[in-house]
Formats: C-alpha cells, sequence, structure tokens
C-alpha cells in the first residue's frame, strides 16, 4: 500500500503538548495576523511577530461592576509589569491628531467600536506595550466590539472572567470606596486602610447606587455571553466571592505569559 494513503495517526501525546504550549491558539493568532496585514514577506513578518508574540502578557480582565476588575488589574499590572490599560487611560494617551479627529465623539460619548479598536491598537503598537504587553479592563463591553478587535488582529492571549451573584455584588458595591488622591479602591468591610489620613480622603464612587448598579449588572449580564463566546479558547472565569488574593492566585494561568 502507498504509505501516502494509510490513514494519518497522531499519537495522543501531540494534543497533550499543543494544548500545554497552546500552539492552536498560537497558530490562529499567525494565521489571522496573515490575513489581516498581508504581507509580501510572510516568513519574516511570522519571525518578526513571535519575537513579540512569545514574551509578553496579551491579557483581558472582564466582569459585571463591583467584581474587582480594576483591583485585580493593577495586581497583575504590578506582578508582570505589563501596562494597565483601560478606557479612560486610553483616552488620555491619544495623540493630539486623533484627539482632533475624535474630540466630538468623546466629548459626547460616542465613540463606536471601529472607533475604539483604532484607539486601542494605535496603543498596544506603542513600545511599551510592543516590550512589556498589555491588560485591557474592562473592554470589550459587548459582542460586536469583541468582533472589531478580532477582525483588527488584536487577540488577547487570556481572556480573565470575574463572576458573582448580582446579590453579593450590590451588597460588596455598598461598601466601594475610591481614593481621589491615587485612585485605589478600599472597602468598609474587606480592605479598609489602616492609614487615618487615607480614612478620611476616601469617598463613595459614582453610580454605584444601588439604582445604578442593578442597571449596569441588566446591560453585563445581557452582553457577557456574546463576548466569552468570541475568546472562548483563551477565557478563565474566576468567582469573585472570595478573598482578592484567592481570586488573584487563580488568575495564574500560565507561567511562560504571566511571568510568576
Amino acid at each position: 500500500m502507498d504509505q501516502t494513503t494509510k490513514p494519518l495517526l497522531i499519537p495522543p501525546q501531540f494534543a497533550q503538548y499543543a494544548e500545554k504550549h497552546e500552539i492552536f491558539e498560537l497558530y490562529q493568532r499567525m494565521l489571522s495576523q496573515l490575513i489581516i496585514h498581508k504581507p509580501e514577506e510572510p516568513l519574516q513578518f511570522l519571525i518578526d511577530f513571535l519575537k513579540k508574540d512569545v514574551n509578553s502578557p496579551a491579557i483581558l480582565v472582564l466582569g459585571p461592576p463591583a467584581s474587582g476588575k480594576k483591583t485585580l488589574s493593577q495586581l497583575l499590572s504590578k506582578k508582570t509589569g505589563a501596562v494597565l490599560l483601560n478606557q479612560n487611560s486610553l483616552i488620555e494617551s491619544l495623540p493630539n491628531n486623533m484627539k482632533n479627529e475624535l474630540g466630538e465623539k468623546i466629548k459626547n460619548m460616542n465613540l463606536q467600536p471601529n472607533d475604539w479598536v483604532k484607539i486601542i491598537k494605535h496603543r498596544i503598537e506603542d513600545y511599551d506595550c510592543v516590550r512589556k504587553g498589555w491588560i485591557l479592563e474592562s473592554f470589550p463591553e459587548s459582542r460586536v466590539q469583541s468582533l472589531a478587535l478580532l477582525s483588527n488582529g488584536i487577540f488577547p492571549k487570556h481572556t480573565v472572567v470575574l463572576t458573582g451573584e448580582d446579590s453579593m455584588l450590590i451588597e460588596r458595591a455598598a461598601g466601594k470606596r475610591i481614593d481621589p488622591k491615587n485612585g485605589e479602591i478600599y472597602h468598609t468591610t474587606f480592605d479598609w486602610p489602616n492609614e487615618s489620613s487615607i480614612q478620611n480622603r476616601l469617598v463613595i464612587p459614582e453610580k454605584y447606587s444601588e439604582e445604578d448598579l442593578f442597571q449596569r449588572l441588566m446591560h453585563y449580564n445581557r452582553h457577557i455571553e456574546g463576548i466569552i463566546d468570541c475568546f472562548k479558547a483563551t477565557t478563565k472565569k474566576i468567582n469573585v466571592d472570595q478573598p482578592k488574593g484567592d481570586v488573584f492566585n487563580q488568575s495564574k494561568i500560565k507561567k511562560k505569559f504571566f511571568f510568576f
């Protein structure tokens, strides 16, 4: 029998190896980048891509309001050295030409999915994000935004989705406090500062009334499954009804990417 007509038998060790080293996810990112950029020298393009891709984190941190996204993102950023990005910091870091181009939309809070992707893509191509990696907090907020990221070649290596019962989140939100001096987050029950000077300047965050939170939870719950469906190959869910140290420990997904 012709050797080429024999059925191809793939040993089970291959699947285990591929899963351990995320070969299929890497292949998906490489193929997508080729299709999007269509380089004239595909081999050199892939070599350059791999040099940037292998060692730098690319992480989404998602979750409902009051789930601790900002706290976890800050902890991951401090541990990995990756650049922490959120919608406010992305707007603040825009170059003047993009601020002028998107000025009215920014002022009216009317940025469309493609606008956000343009902003994010510009930022993560900066030297610090290429060298250190990035952590994107609280974005995307819908399936449309998720697809816009993917169609522009922005593929997270890890997607951390925080989960929790609505009733627990509403109860947690009641005790949330923010330090207006540096943006640090505290809680009246779970994480109260020892220094009286910090205690005295803490404020209740805006849009954290029970009615506001209920509306935001409804919006989040309506969209999250569509978002997860776009990033299911990289998603890890973590229940936040536990100490934040345990949540942080569970976010240590892969040493080769998180450098833990």
